[in-house]
């Protein structure tokens, strides 16, 4: 199976919206599916995620946070070709911390659309 799926996780809606907007005019091969909070996100990733090519996840989020997401799953073997991001308004070593546990990149709150292709870009060509 295709690794054509991104998955993204924000708790606020209009940040999400933008998100979807972005990816399919941006990334019209990929589909994108999003979830309101971290336990949606996690129950997916603990399913069938080999269809699976990024996740963009919140930090703040009900449920899990996407920090405990990238520590969760980013170093696992079955998730070794899955590209993980972590988006926050909070730094405080969150950044580091993200890093350490697997996420490929990091962007802070609030970021444009043009910030977002770019990093989007660069993970999915590196």
């Amino acid at each position: 199976m295709p690794r054509n799926t991104i998955l993204y996780a924000e708790d606020e809606e209009g940040i999400r919206n933008v998100f979807e907007r972005v990816i399919k005019r941006e990334f019209p091969d990929y589909g994108v599916q999003a979830f309101s909070d971290g336990t949606s996100l996690d129950e997916r990733l603990g399913g069938d995620a080999s269809d699976v090519k990024l996740v963009f996840t919140d930090h703040n989020m009900p449920g899990i946070d996407g920090g405990e997401i990238i520590e969760k799953y980013a170093k696992r073997p079955e998730f070794e070709d899955v590209i993980f991001i972590l988006c926050s308004g909070g730094y405080g070593g969150i950044e580091e911390k993200a890093r350490e546990n697997g996420a490929y990149d990091f962007i802070g709150k609030p970021f444009d659309s043009s910030e977002l292709v770019g990093v989007l870009k660069r993970a999915l060509n590196q």
